[in-house]
């Protein structure tokens, strides 16, 4: 199962740093997911990493991956 690391305001709106039981998925899909079991997570904006690269949301998440979730940045 893929293990999903939450940051940011995304933490807070979880309560956890980590998910550890993802089946394979895509980022879409995923994302429906965690607003289901989240709703405050509904519409909100975040970055989707899949091994430490940015995915899309057609991106296929496989079961060994590490998947980070990050609130948009900006930094100068």
């Amino acid at each position: 199962m893929a293990t999903v690391l939450i940051f940011g305001e995304l933490k807070d709106i979880t309560q956890t740093r980590a998910i550890e039981a993802l089946p394979a998925m895509t980022v879409k899909s995923m994302r429906d997911t965690l607003a289901e079991r989240w709703p405050d997570l509904e519409g909100k904006i975040y970055l989707v990493a899949i091994n430490q690269k940015m995915a899309s949301d057609d991106d296929l998440i496989s079961d060994d991956a590490e998947v980070a979730l990050m609130p948009p940045f900006s930094g100068g």
